[in-house]
């Protein structure tokens, strides 16, 4: 699963949604909206991706991807990631 956050701007101020993709069918499992980014926010949303996966059956242990945002190089991120599989570093500019 991959997990990226985009900011965008609204009329009181900019937000950021946090959005959870299955690579392989670039379905997105869960967006989860907030205004400022946070360890504890990418959590929330890497769980409700991780959410829809377990009700469509899907159990096995998990590739989460991200970039190198302080967000989720943070202690509280990377746990999460090792309750269900590994964390990889993906860099912006690296293709695949």
């Amino acid at each position: 699963m991959q997990i990226d956050a985009t900011r965008f701007a609204l009329e009181d101020g900019v937000s950021w949604a946090y959005v959870v993709l299955d690579v392989e069918t670039r379905a997105v499992l869960n967006i989860h909206v907030v205004r400022s980014l946070s360890a504890s926010s990418a959590v929330t949303a890497l769980r409700g991706g991780i959410d829809e996966l377990k009700k469509l059956g899907i159990q096995q242990p998990l590739v989460v991807m991200s970039d190198g945002g302080s967000d989720f190089t943070s202690h509280e991120f990377n746990a999460a990631c090792s309750e269900v599989g590994i964390w990889v570093r993906a860099k912006v500019s690296q293709q695949g």
